[in-house]
């Protein structure tokens, strides 16, 4: 699942954003209020980003892990492949 968080920084249809910036302060503002939450479930608090949740899952989440993954062989970008 970490993974396919990571990728999907990158293309993200699988997140629900609760609200989503909109270049203005106020906008940044609604963003930062809405994503740490007065109840940070556990699986978040494991992550360590101290309750910073931006996103929820989508119910299709699943596929795009599924697809990442690739049968167990998962594609890496060379960019962040070690030699």
């Amino acid at each position: 699942k970490k993974i396919c968080l990571f990728a999907l920084y990158f293309q993200s249809s699988p997140l629900a954003v609760a609200s989503p910036p909109d270049g203005s302060p106020a906008g940044a503002f609604r963003f930062f209020r809405s994503a740490f939450p007065a109840e940070v479930p556990a699986e978040a608090r494991a992550l360590g980003w101290n309750g910073f949740i931006a996103w929820s899952w989508k119910p299709d989440w699943r596929d795009a892990f599924e697809a990442l993954r690739g049968g167990g062989s998962p594609l890496v970008p060379p960019i962040i492949q070690v030699a």
